[in-house]
């Protein structure tokens, strides 16, 4: 979010990296795959939060040029914002908007990306997921027979 922006800055910041450019192109392929897949927004979840993970290690090792932040907020706004509907609000940068407490079935969809994410190893992804739901108000409990989830009361 704040931090990829402040990275991008705020001018036309140019061409990506063909490398970053790459990982990009790796994602967008990746999200809408999952997507013509029988709809399968675990995995166009997983492939968005991967993309995330591996954006967020650039910025830490100070590899991501800005016209690659810019790529990259690009990118994040167009498959979440267009496609997804989930808007970054305008109160807080880059927190998005609550519509409103999770559905049941919201609550299964990212718990699936999560899993999804833990069985590519991403740990990054499905802690970001985790925290997104704990943020909603929903609690995690990994068990030998799978996740359990509850509202926080």
């Amino acid at each position: 979010g704040r931090r990829l922006a402040e990275r991008a800055g705020g001018g036309a910041a140019g061409e990506p990296t063909a490398a970053f450019f790459s990982k990009v192109n790796r994602a967008e392929v990746e999200f809408f795959a999952a997507l013509e897949d029988d709809f399968n927004t675990a995995a166009a979840l997983g492939a968005l939060f991967g993309f995330v993970g591996e954006t967020n290690k650039d910025l830490e090792s100070r590899q991501l040029a800005p016209a690659d932040a810019a790529a990259a907020r690009t990118l994040l706004a167009r498959l979440t914002d267009d496609v997804l509907g989930v808007r970054a609000s305008k109160q807080t940068s880059g927190a998005p908007e609550v519509r409103g407490s999770l559905s049941d079935e919201e609550i299964a969809a990212r718990i699936a990306a999560r899993q999804e994410a833990r069985k590519r190893r991403d740990f990054g992804a499905a802690d970001a997921i985790r925290d997104e739901l704990a943020a909603q108000g929903v609690v995690l409990e990994d068990t030998p027979r799978g996740v359990r989830w509850h509202r926080k009361a």
